[in-house]
């Protein structure tokens, strides 16, 4: 549920209170009980900014739980009742939660949280944002500065594409952000790190991601190939596809034909997903490329 969302009218059988403080409390405490979730928090948002203090003690005092979703929903409420403060305070609040299962359900609070602060594109909520980024890479954190299209977080975004859990948020976000990205696309590409030889896992799930990206956008292909070009002596499988489908609009004749060879040679070792991509490259690239 994004924090932009146009809430629905109360419905007949909400919980309506006088706005006490006793009934404003039992009415934040139900969202333990994971009944009716999303009409609790429409019901909570009704209330106007009167239910933000409990609730900012139900999400900020209270304890995180192995069940995300009540302090999510607490979550959602604040962003209807615009507490940016209070998402902010929130976010930047240091956790050390030894358990990790209560660790991970918490980190999908922390998640939806960020993801809520798109509603406030501000300097501040940016600052916060690339301050959390350096200290710890989130999907929400990614998603979110995307969406802000923040050319400061460009190395956040590169990073994220090595982590498994962060890479789709990290890929969206340089997705939005295009031409301005392309270049470290290519650094990220071409980088193996530590070495060519010894390269990690992380590192060549980056550089694969990067290829794909960039084969994906084509921004600026004819400018950029000349450096990419020897990918298409890759040994990977995955950086070659991306190299030979760049090569059918970037390359020469000479070019292509490699691209032709080196995806015959891949194909035996290739899983069935790759098998498909090397069968569309080949049709791009056959009617002019020389085999021989």
């Amino acid at each position: 549920m994004d924090a932009g969302i146009h809430w629905k009218p109360l419905e007949a059988d909400s919980v309506m209170t006088d706005g006490s403080d006793r009934e404003l409390d039992a009415l934040v405490s139900r969202l333990e009980l994971l009944r009716d979730g999303e009409q609790l928090v429409r019901d909570l948002i009704a209330q106007g900014p009167k239910a933000i203090a409990p609730l900012r003690r139900f999400l900020i005092d209270g304890r995180p739980s192995v069940t995300c979703q009540p302090r999510q929903r607490a979550v959602e409420a604040l962003a209807g009742l615009h507490a940016k403060e209070v998402l902010m305070e929130y976010i930047r609040q240091p956790r050390h939660i030894p358990n990790p299962v209560t660790r991970l359900a918490e980190e999908a609070v922390e998640i939806t949280a960020a993801r809520a602060l798109r509603a406030w594109p501000t300097p501040e909520v940016v600052a916060l944002l690339l301050e959390l980024a350096g200290a710890h890479l989130q999907p929400g954190i990614l998603e979110t500065l995307g969406e802000f299209r923040v050319r400061e977080a460009i190395p956040f975004f590169i990073f994220g594409l090595e982590d498994d859990v962060c890479r789709s948020a990290a890929e969206g976000a340089l997705r939005k952000l295009g031409a301005p990205a392309q270049e470290a696309l290519v650094d990220a590409a071409l980088s193996a790190a530590p070495s060519k030889e010894g390269e990690s896992p992380s590192s060549l799930r980056r550089r694969r991601s990067a290829m794909r990206l960039l084969a994906e956008m084509k921004l600026a292909a004819r400018e950029v190939w000349p450096r990419l070009s020897r990918m298409l002596e890759e040994s990977d499988p995955d950086l070659l596809v991306s190299a030979a489908q760049m090569a059918a609009g970037a390359g020469s004749p000479a070019e292509r034909g490699q691209a032709m060879r080196s995806l015959l040679a891949a194909w035996p070792s290739a899983d069935w997903r790759l098998q498909e991509q090397i069968g569309g490259c080949l049709i791009e690239l056959c009617p002019d490329s020389p085999c021989e």
